[in-house]
């Protein structure tokens, strides 16, 4: 009687000390992966800024557009074709108002 209550005893003392390490080594795995998980949002926050710094195509930053001498199409400046001062929406229309 004596024996197993002393071995109940021993027995909860190892569990309550077993516990107490996983839910120290828990908090602490927790603890971690929250300080990993946020450096990773703020870099690929930080990265994405950069791409996005770097992507910027010229019509955001509000480019002339132009207006196409053959079929009146308004394009970009950057996409349209010059030819004897005048803009074309491509090398065919172009080729066309010359004929």
């Amino acid at each position: 009687s004596n024996l197993n209550r002393l071995f109940d005893l021993k027995y909860k003392t190892i569990n309550i000390v077993l516990n107490q390490k996983r839910r120290y080594f828990l908090s602490k795995l927790l603890f971690f992966a929250i300080i990993a998980v946020s450096i990773l949002w703020f870099l690929r926050k930080f990265i994405q800024k950069d791409i996005n710094k770097n992507n910027d195509s010229p019509s955001t930053k509000g480019e002339d557009m132009v207006c196409c001498d053959y079929c009146g199409l308004h394009l970009p400046r950057s996409e349209s074709v010059i030819k004897d001062n005048k803009f074309f929406c491509s090398e065919e229309h172009y080729r066309l108002s010359s004929e």
